[in-house]
């Protein structure tokens, strides 16, 4: 029997049993009600009405299940924009939520899942928010002046068979990568967040994958280690593959000085410290996604680096790129303060003929838009192996390059200077450069064996360039020349230059003045308008064809009130034309006289449109005391035994004749006369020419 002094003792036990019981029993109440599928469709609904009553929007929560103490299980949710679109579907969303924590500000969360899930990203208008902007709105604190330390913690995060897009509505679709309509689907993610707070961050990412519908990019893997915060961060296990290409980065270091609030990012940029090195192995095709010419590129490249950041300067040493046909050894350094610069040195790059040609070949893979015409397809091909060495310098003020380079049609090197996006002085050697055999079938070039040395200076701005240039050798139409020098001076309205060539063979000087207030420009009608002279002189032909030597040609062009004047003077030749005429309708107008005297032997010109209809009017004559020069200058056979003039006028649109006549008549009020004048009396009994002492 019990005392009296154990009484109190007993009661309190028999109490505690009462309310172990009812918290027993409540507890098991809960998890028999929580486990019925009716009182979790029930919640679910009660909580989908709160939401949508809260946010202004539809949104449906199949089942809700609590798992006592801390786990919340939620099924077949559906969340509706603003637009009535769907923004949110999942099959399921559940975590564990640590109540104890979130009692004292800290989040902790674990086990979040998240499956067959479907998330669409809006904007409709240029000028409206995202369709997802008006949840964050409606969550956001109103209080913008009070602060709560962000101190969150998730541990294992598992996200499987989801899709995510991205849609600009208004922005127009385009192929390959497209941030304006992006559509991930098939993402799994596995991962934590040890810590995320204010000042510091803590993420694993053990898996990511995913691929992008529109395109065809697929990332197999990805896995990082990131733990960063106010003054150092490290990024460990950087693993990128995609379908045949990896990236890996095994360790970045860096260390900085606290962000302060108000400060620019450049002052923060000069405290960086930091070194890493990267190497990959890429299949170009892989990267056709985000460039289609890649797609053909098959072959595997091989890239390797190593960077370090200090003092502003971002350097990559000890960079090397390697494939089938393909070498490349070089380094870098880039300013990235507030004055960006940017150093390169290129060691060695070797591109083999086979590499050349599998660039090319991607490069216009796609017939209707191929990014090189055939010519200079044609000229790279023939370029053969290239080997090349290099120096390049850049930053605002000025730009620098040193290039020498090999090729199986000849060598190049060119130094050049670029000062404050304006004057440009440039510097080119060349050595045994095979035009010929480059262009053969590109175009009917005569220059072939090119040794030559120029420098130029020129004015991006204005459009001019001084420019000198000195042949040691070349081949000219099968002749080999040993100097030719020029000078010139061109701008958009003038060209001068000073050509003088001298061989065995052949030797001149060519001095060009030509000038067009309104531009130079190569159409023949722009050509036609080109006012100035064109002087060849002290031109010397010794050959086993030809012997010839000749003062003085000088051609002559110039316009006034009157109309177009050309006058072609020199030892042999007299000429001038005046009225007006075009080049394009030139040719029509004499060949129509031409037939209109000799209908046998010419042929009529084609039919013209109205706008290419022969319109000149021209006024010309022409004395020839020797026709030697023409001869050996043209290959043309034409002899006159005596000196001879030729005087006439055209009068366009068309031309008829009769037998015998002097004059032809072509519309009321219109003629033209015709005289060939020589020293001997003979009759011309072709059309419309009449005799003359």
């Amino acid at each position: 029997m019990l005392t009296n002094q154990y009484k109190p003792i007993k009661k309190l036990s028999y109490l505690v049993r009462i309310v172990v019981g009812i918290v027993m029993g409540t507890v098991l109440a809960l998890l028999l009600f929580t486990g019925m599928h009716s009182f979790q469709r029930w919640t679910a609904g009660r909580v989908a009405d709160v939401l949508s009553a809260e946010l202004d929007t539809h949104v449906e929560i199949g089942r809700l299940r609590i798992d006592l103490p801390n786990r919340v299980v939620l099924d077949d949710i559906l969340l509706l924009d603003q637009h009535a679109d769907t923004m949110l579907r999942a099959a399921r969303l559940s975590t564990k939520v640590d109540i104890l924590a979130l009692a004292k500000q800290r989040i902790r969360l674990s086990n979040i899942q998240l499956f067959g899930y479907d998330i669409h990203l809006r904007r409709h208008a240029a000028d409206e928010p995202y369709n997802f902007q008006f949840v964050i709105d409606k969550f956001a604190s109103a209080d913008t002046t009070q602060h709560t330390p962000l101190d969150l913690a998730i541990n294992n995060i598992v996200v499987r068979r989801g899709d995510i897009s991205h849609e600009l509505m208004w922005m127009p679709a385009r192929g390959g990568i497209d941030p304006s309509h992006l559509h991930l689907h098939d993402i799994s993610l596995r991962a934590s967040v040890n810590t995320l707070t204010d000042d510091s961050i803590n993420v694993q990412v053990n898996k990511l994958s995913l691929q992008e519908s529109s395109s065809g990019l697929t990332l197999r893997d990805m896995h990082f280690a990131l733990a960063a915060g106010r003054r150092q961060a490290t990024f460990n296990d950087l693993i990128i593959r995609l379908n045949n290409s990896d990236f890996s980065i095994p360790q970045l270091i860096a260390s900085y000085d606290a962000p302060a609030a108000g400060k620019p990012v450049s002052e923060w940029l000069s405290s960086l410290r930091a070194q890493a090195s990267a190497d990959a192995t890429v299949v170009p095709a892989d990267l056709s996604p985000l460039l289609q010419q890649l797609k053909p590129l098959d072959m595997p490249v091989k890239l390797h680096t190593e960077a370090h950041i200090s003092n502003n300067i971002l350097s990559l040493n000890n960079t090397a790129l390697s494939a089938e046909a393909l070498a490349m050894d070089a380094e870098a350094q880039l300013h990235i303060g507030t004055s960006p610069a940017i150093e390169a040195d290129v060691h060695r790059l070797f591109v083999g003929s086979s590499m050349v040609t599998a660039v090319i070949e991607a490069l216009n893979a796609d017939a209707d838009k191929p990014l090189l015409t055939p010519a200079p397809s044609t000229i790279l091909q023939r370029l053969g192996n290239i080997e090349a060495t290099g120096h390049a310098t850049y930053n605002k003020a000025l730009a620098q390059t040193q290039l020498s380079l090999r090729t199986n049609a000849g060598n190049a090197t060119v130094d050049a200077t670029l000062t404050n996006s304006d004057i440009l002085e440039a510097h080119l050697t060349t050595e045994d450069i095979r035009l010929h055999d480059m262009l053969a079938d590109v175009a009917d070039i005569k220059v072939d064996n090119v040794n030559l040395e120029a420098q130029a200076l020129a004015s991006l701005r204005q459009g001019t360039i001084q420019a000198q240039a000195t042949a040691n050798a070349l081949t000219l139409a099968g002749h080999n020349i040993d100097a030719i020098n020029i000078d010139a001076n061109v701008s958009p309205t003038s060209v001068e230059a000073d050509i003088n060539v001298e061989d065995n063979e052949i030797g001149f000087s060519l001095l060009t003045n030509l000038k067009d207030e309104t531009g130079i420009r190569l159409s023949p009608d722009a050509l036609m308008r080109l006012q100035g002279y064109v002087v060849l002189s002290k031109l010397r032909i010794d050959s086993e064809d030809h012997h010839l030597r000749l003062n003085d040609l000088t051609l002559h062009n110039y316009v006034d009130d009157a109309g177009q004047h050309l006058e072609v003077s020199g030892d042999f030749i007299d000429a001038h034309a005046d009225g007006h005429f075009s080049p394009t309708t030139l040719a029509a107008s004499g060949q129509q006289l031409l037939h209109a005297a000799l209908p046998a032997l010419i042929p009529a010109p084609s039919a013209a449109s109205p706008a290419t209809e022969p319109q000149d009017d021209i006024t010309f004559a022409i004395q020839i005391w020797n026709t030697d020069p023409l001869l050996a200058l043209t290959d043309v056979d034409l002899r006159l035994p005596e000196p001879g003039s030729i005087r006439g006028e055209l009068h366009g649109p068309q031309w008829t004749c009769a037998p015998t006549s002097t004059t032809w008549t072509t519309a009321p009020n219109s003629f033209t006369t015709f005289t060939l004048s020589h020293h001997s009396s003979k009759t011309a009994s072709a059309c419309g020419w009449k005799d003359s002492e």
